[in-house]
């Protein structure tokens, strides 16, 4: 990215921020998002706030019971709550099917209990991925027991194998693609119940698609939910002409090292330009006491994942959209990729851009579309 002279930006609601004068976009065409390296200094951001866990030298030693407790977060922590949640079923599962057989209840779970097992949720119809995610979570029972780990077993490994080439599973999600984009963001005015919520629909819809945003990195699981993985209004600071972004955790950054993503103007179409949409967003988004949020109603409440799949589902009905019920949140990433894909950007980049840690981006490209 060039240097230039340093000039003061327009951050997101006071976040003050130096930054580097970008080139006149006139003097070379910029590509529609980028992502840089936290450490880089070509982009100056914000280092993400970190807690700070004090060193005392005092001569008092920390209690059995304090490094016992210790001990028990560290490891808690090792995992996402989803994670954690998801395993617990799984061994929940697995209680269930050995009482209703009567299988001894015993650990390492013996082989044949596991054979049986994963043939019971085939039956019952589970699908090929739940089905691999209990035996993750079995493994992982295993090895937190300190015990072999029969999972690992060759025949459980070709049936997990087997009950993916029996039930192949295939996203048929479409894509929103920049028409469809422009299309459903214009139908807003008409079904929100106010301009300012129209305002919001718009720029959510908008950032999801042009920085490839999954929908917990930039939604709330309930109106109650005060943590800050959702897009905050300091991680976002809007200049003349760019939108930074700084994703401070994801799916494949649970450490939360952070991604910053730097978004240029759409001189295609302004009326769906990323950083035209979120400085007139930021205009209008009120300054409640203790609601920092990036997406957030007027009331000061969160944008929650129920409510902006709800207003993607009432403005594709609206809009008449043949097969309506295949367009979900995640079909704003699924068309960034696909559009990023149909303008030659190479693959690394998208990979950086969607912030995906292997060739798994390669099943969110639908093309032809």
């Amino acid at each position: 990215m060039p240097r230039g002279n340093s000039k003061k930006g327009t951050p997101a609601r006071g976040q003050g921020v130096k930054r580097r004068r970008m080139a006149d976009p006139k003097e070379k065409e910029q590509p529609i998002a980028s992502v840089v390296n936290p450490r880089s200094s070509v982009v100056p951001f914000p280092e993400p706030s970190t807690k700070c866990i004090s060193d005392t030298n005092s001569n008092s030693e920390p209690s059995m019971d304090s490094i016992t407790e210790e001990s028990a977060r560290l490891f808690s922590d090792s995992l996402a709550g989803n994670t954690w949640k998801s395993y617990s079923r799984a061994r929940s599962v697995l209680d269930s099917f050995q009482l209703l057989y009567t299988l001894d209840k015993v650990w390492p779970v013996p082989v044949e209990q596991l054979v049986q097992f994963i043939a019971y949720l085939s039956l019952k119809h589970f699908s090929p991925a739940t089905v691999r995610l209990y035996i993750s979570g079995i493994s992982f029972s295993h090895k937190e027991r300190n015990l072999e780990d029969t999972t690992k077993n060759f025949v459980v490994s070709k049936m997990l194998e087997g009950l993916h080439r029996n039930h192949p599973q295939r996203d048929n999600r479409a894509p929103v693609t920049l028409p469809l984009l422009r299309q459903i963001t214009d139908a807003l005015p008409s079904i929100c119940s106010s301009t300012y919520e129209s305002l919001l629909f718009k720029s959510s819809f908008i950032l999801a698609f042009f920085a490839m945003l999954r929908v917990s990195e930039f939604t709330t699981k309930n109106k109650s939910d005060s943590s800050t993985e959702a897009l905050q209004l300091s991680d976002v600071v809007v200049s003349d002409c760019q939108l930074k972004i700084n994703i401070k955790k994801s799916k494949t950054d649970q450490r939360g090292y952070s991604t910053f993503i730097v978004i240029n103007k759409y001189r295609d179409n302004a009326s769906i330009c990323p950083v035209l949409t979120l400085k007139k967003y930021l205009a209008a988004r009120p300054a409640v006491s203790g609601c920092y949020h990036l997406f957030m109603h007027f009331d000061g409440s969160p944008l929650t994942r129920y409510q902006l799949s709800a207003m993607l589902r009432k403005s594709v009905n609206f809009c008449n959209i043949p097969n309506p019920n295949l367009l979900k949140s995640h079909s704003f990433r699924i068309g960034a990729a696909t559009e990023a894909s149909k303008r030659g950007i190479n693959d690394e980049a998208i990979k950086k851009w969607g912030r995906w840690s292997s060739g798994a981006f390669e099943r969110y490209i639908r093309i032809p579309w």
